[in-house]
């Protein structure tokens, strides 16, 4: 059980980091160091070539990657001017 929720949270972390690279980096170029951030992080995740790191390294890729997103949502945040899910008029 634990195997297959590594393995779908790779498939998610990987989609999830090209997606947001992409949407980074069409935002501007003041964003590009923070798109290929998420690249990387989509490569280290990949679930097609897996890399065989030490727990501990794990932990602090995940770490990593967790703070990552979240600044790539400040980042869009900011960009946009508010909360793409507010419900006032643009």
């Amino acid at each position: 059980m634990a195997i297959c929720y590594y393995q779908l949270r790779r498939v998610a972390v990987f989609f999830a980091g090209i997606y947001c690279g992409v949407m980074v980096r069409r935002s501007g170029p003041e964003n590009q160091p923070l798109a290929w951030a998420l690249f990387v992080a989509a490569l280290i995740f990949n679930p097609f070539i897996p890399m065989h790191l030490p727990r501990e390294l794990w932990a602090v890729l995940n770490v990593g990657a967790a703070a990552l997103f979240g600044l790539s949502h400040i980042a869009n945040v900011v960009s946009s001017g508010g909360s793409r899910c507010s419900t006032r008029p643009q």
